[in-house]
């Protein structure tokens, strides 16, 4: 008598988000284009729709806010220079760190859901399992980030001419200030109700992780606010607009930049 098949195992939910999340940065990053850019060419972040589309450019935004420090805590936990990993399962350590240190998010779901994001993407498929002990360990060892300098999200050298230009605390609360995720201003034209506005766009994200409002608010807002709404935010979120102007990976690309230029003199 044969044995029953085994059914094959069921990915882990929410899987799709983080190899979204992982191309984003590794677009970000190693592709260095313009975080808009990358939403446009990643075929994953592409792929997703509503809230699931929303984390995963949650997740991206945020390995790229904290990059910097993000790379000083996950140096410690592997076993080789984290320069010489290769880019995709780099880039998918730095989400997996993100969505542990910066979004709390549980353990279970940010190291089960980045673990199969590492086996559903091709270039990645073989290191699920440095992805699995590397993320476990940094779910232990948070203090690895949390106790890292401040100012290690900038290149040694710049954080050095922060410190000596605006004093050790000083440059530590612009490193603070830059891991967090600043708010979208919107400036009403004049004769337009801010008070009534105020209670719809309320209503529009209470409750919601992150600043999303329908496209009829949109093409609303696009009409009233006396500003032009980027292409990228009036078009390429699928119907939806997500409130968040920060580019992070313009702050990235200008150090790299300044980097290569202090080398070349």
């Amino acid at each position: 008598m044969s044995r029953p098949s085994t059914p094959p195992p069921v990915p882990a939910a929410g899987w799709q988000s983080r190899l979204a999340a992982g191309e984003l940065v590794l677009a970000a990053t190693d592709g260095k284009v313009d975080f808009d850019v990358a939403m446009d060419r990643t075929r994953a972040f592409s792929r997703l729709e509503g809230a699931d589309r929303g984390f995963a450019r949650a997740m991206a935004g945020a390995a790229l806010r904290g990059l910097g420090r993000i790379d000083w805590a996950l140096g410690g936990m592997v076993q080789r220079p984290l320069g010489d990993i290769e880019p995709p399962l780099r880039a998918l350590l730095r989400v997996g760190a993100a969505q542990l240190w910066m979004l709390d998010v549980a353990e279970h779901a940010a190291v089960s859901a980045t673990v199969e994001a590492a086996r559903q993407w091709y270039e990645a498929r073989r290191g699920g399992g440095l992805v699995n002990a590397v993320l476990r360990r940094a779910a232990r060892e948070r203090e690895a980030f949390d106790g890292a300098p401040l100012t290690s999200v900038w290149p040694d050298w710049l954080a050095a001419k922060f410190k000596a230009a605006l004093g050790a605390e000083r440059a530590s609360e612009m490193a603070l200030a830059q891991l967090e995720e600043p708010p979208v201003d919107l400036t009403l034209r004049a004769g337009v109700d801010a008070d009534t506005w105020a209670e719809r766009l309320e209503a529009e994200y209470l409750g919601a992780s992150r600043a999303v409002a329908k496209r009829a608010l949109l093409d609303a807002l696009d009409k009233m606010v006396s500003f032009d709404l980027p292409p990228s935010l009036v078009a390429a979120e699928a119907g939806q607009l997500q409130l968040n102007a920060f580019e992070p990976v313009i702050v990235f690309n200008i150090l790299q930049s300044m980097r290569m230029l202090t080398r070349g003199m």
